[in-house]
């Protein structure tokens, strides 16, 4: 088994960076194919914000899995994991 692969024999989310096509081949040793694929990926990444330059990150993306909440011991802003993600439905996963 290599550091990267799935444990537990379970799915991964479709958007686990363990499926990234530039992990893999930096793993299989090959830099150059690594190196275009994080290129791509982060063009890809950049092209999707696009739209959202100048807007505040509230008002165009909800995370799915934790919400915003109160620490119940300091009262300072945190996060609460609202469940669901263990539970292995990425059929909403993008």
């Amino acid at each position: 088994m290599r550091l990267n692969e799935a444990g537990n024999g379970g799915d991964l989310a479709p958007t686990d960076c363990r499926l990234r096509p530039d992990i893999r081949a930096l793993e299989n040793g090959d830099l150059d194919l690594a190196s275009k694929e994080k290129e791509a990926l982060e063009n890809k990444q950049r092209e999707f914000r696009k739209p959202f330059k100048g807007k505040k990150e509230n008002e165009w993306w909800t995370p799915r899995w934790f919400s915003p909440s109160k620490h119940s011991a300091t009262g300072e802003e945190d996060w609460k994991f609202g469940g669901g993600f263990w539970d292995g439905d990425f059929t909403k996963s993008p």
